[in-house]
């Protein structure tokens, strides 16, 4: 897997667990065409009016972050054809989805 793409991964499990460091869910799904990543944790939340991860740099919530890191995993996933979302997650917390395409030979991209 491509060293960008495995940090925009773990960019995601890192917000998560600081969010929420004893409640995270991952689950993964997949078709042919695509896989489906869902993280969800039971922290405060994501605020869903002011994130737009792929226009710019964000004003992070945490204390020691500079904002970049939602920037950066929208960055690399949208070179691999990916996508990223955010949902508040049912009972509290918040839900990150991502959404990668499988190899295939139509889409010429390699794993």
């Amino acid at each position: 897997m491509e060293r960008t793409l495995t940090q925009a991964l773990l960019n995601v499990l890192h917000n998560a667990v600081d969010a929420s460091p004893q409640n995270v869910r991952v689950g993964c799904t997949w078709t042919r065409e695509h896989a489906r990543i869902d993280v969800t944790d039971r922290g405060p939340g994501i605020s869903l009016k002011t994130i737009d991860p792929g226009s710019r740099p964000a004003r992070s919530s945490k204390d020691s972050g500079l904002g970049l890191g939602l920037f950066l995993t929208h960055t690399a996933l949208s070179h691999f054809g990916g996508e990223i979302s955010f949902a508040d997650a049912p009972g509290g917390g918040a839900c990150v989805t991502i959404r990668l395409p499988l190899a295939t030979s139509q889409t010429g991209i390699a794993s």
